[in-house]
């Protein structure tokens, strides 16, 4: 049973009850008020079946509407899988192109710590040889102020030689003038002292 029945049974049985209550003034005046809240009461049935029809109307929109969405959304949904599907591909790819560029990069860091640990002894011989050759360098000057202190060794002994070649030659003259004397004076040859 809907609504907008039940409400004109009730109307017309208050009608009819106040009907059947009596016909004085009083009973008119109840009579004239309750034609009016009738007369209320079929404009509020006939709104209210009004605004019943519009929602009825308004339903059959929106599960029309909803039917739309849910048939967009299967085939977005269907869509989405490819599109998922293309994507997760392509992050395979990225991801095997990031891993090998990862493996490279390990590799030449490898190859870099490797070249450091050469460069690194390498320095250390570089450096060895610079002390090598500092220390050769400091040997290599004493040895010349070495050297230049034989130099003036040789030089001050030369020079020495000299003066005791001198001293031998004035002591031979000396010498063969004293023997050349003895000679005379013993009337024999002088004798050859120098042998």
């Amino acid at each position: 049973m809907s609504f907008p029945r039940t409400v004109y049974r009730v109307a017309g049985l208050t009608l009819f009850a106040l009907a059947l209550a009596g016909c004085g003034t009083q009973d008119r005046a109840a009579m004239d008020r309750a034609s009016q809240e009738n007369v209320a009461l079929k404009t509020q049935v006939n709104d209210l079946t009004q605004e019943c029809d519009n929602l009825k109307k308004d339903l059959a929109a929106v599960t029309k509407d909803r039917d739309q969405f849910q048939k967009q959304a299967r085939e977005t949904g269907e869509s989405s899988k490819a599109a998922q599907a293309q994507i997760a591909e392509r992050t395979q790819m990225q991801l095997r192109a990031a891993n090998d560029a990862l493996n490279e990069a390990k590799a030449n860091l490898a190859n870099a710590q490797k070249s450091q640990g050469d460069a690194e002894q390498l320095a250390v011989k570089l450096k060895a040889a610079e002390d090598a050759v500092t220390a050769a360098r400091s040997k290599a000057a004493d040895a010349e102020k070495a050297a230049s202190a034989a130099a003036a060794d040789v030089t001050r002994a030369r020079q020495r030689i000299d003066m005791l070649t001198a001293e031998k030659a004035a002591l031979q003259k000396r010498l063969d003038a004293i023997s050349a004397d003895v000679a005379k004076k013993a009337g024999a040859p002088a004798p050859d002292l120098n042998k």
